[in-house]
This record gives C-alpha cells, structure tokens and sequence, in this order.
C-alpha cells in the first residue's frame, strides 16, 4: 500500500479509474419486474449499445448465464425506472437533468464477486437496485484484453453527481 501526500487532485491522478458513480438500494422482493425507459437490447454499456433500442422495455431481474457470476446487467441512457412487487407495491425512480444508468439484479456485487460458479450463488431475497450516474465501459474493442477505450473511462480526478427523482 502506497501513502500519499497532497492535493486530492494528486490523489486522484495516482489512483486508477473509476468504474462507476453510484448509489445502491436494496427492495425486498426478489421477484420484481422492472420496466424501464431507456436504451435497451439485453444489457447496455456506453460502449456497448449501439443495438440498443430506445423506449419502454419489461424484464424480470435476472443474472445472464455466463460462464462466471460477474458483474452485468448495466442499461444506460435511462430516463425512468419502475420496480413493482407482486403485492403492488412500486418505486419509481425519473431523470431530473440527465440519463443515468442502472442494473436491477437478485445479487449484490460482493456476492457475484465470491462466486466462482452460478450454482455457489445463494437463493436471491431481494432485488439490488444500482443507479450510476456515470459508467465506464466494458472494453473489448478488438478481443477481451483490450482495455476501455479513453472516451469511455471514468477519471477518479473529477467530481461527479447525479440527481433522480424518487417516486413511492
């Protein structure tokens, strides 16, 4: 472990990007649908949705099946999001000044971190909610080695902050 002394700017500049601004809630029922307005076509990144298609879409909270348990599910370009429970109850969450981003899983990070097989993951009991207000990309370009191309970084030098409006 390094230590640092000086400005947060020269902090920031020695640290690695950022994968993501974000903000995370927890519903309790794991079986929420979630509708979305946003850019969608199975999971979007920013730059990764190009295939997209920009409007009202409907899907249960899911984790894809990948080889590994990982981290997925990214929609960006969102203006709103709806989670309904199966007793009725619903969360909405809208854009105030621009899109943002979300993943609504049965996981948390941590726990599709430890996985190393579907099969180790645990019977979900609630649905995660991450609102980003920035994502990086996935990278990709030319084979999975290549790193995020710069456009689609996220440095860990510059303040971020989203706004979202929640409906209950």
């Amino acid at each position: 472990m390094r230590n640092f002394k000086g400005t947060r700017e020269a902090f920031a500049a020695a640290v690695m990007d950022m994968a993501e601004n974000d903000a995370r809630v927890m519903v309790v029922s794991p079986d929420s649908l979630k509708a979305m307005r946003a850019t969608e076509f199975g999971e979007t990144y920013p730059d990764r949705k190009r295939g997209g298609v920009f409007g009202w879409h409907r899907e249960q909270p899911h984790i894809p099946p990948y080889l590994a348990p990982q981290e997925c599910g990214c929609h960006v370009d969102a203006r709103a999001l709806l989670l309904r429970a199966p007793d009725g109850g619903r969360l909405a969450l809208e854009m105030v000044d621009s899109p943002f981003a979300f993943s609504a899983l049965p996981y948390t990070p941590q726990q599709l971190e430890q996985a190393a097989h579907v099969e180790e993951l645990p019977v979900p009991v609630r649905t995660v909610v991450t609102l980003c207000g920035a994502m990086r990309g996935v990278g990709g370009i030319d084979s999975w080695g290549s790193d995020v191309e710069e456009a689609f970084r996220l440095s860990g030098a510059e303040d971020r902050e989203f706004t979202l409006r929640l409906i209950i």
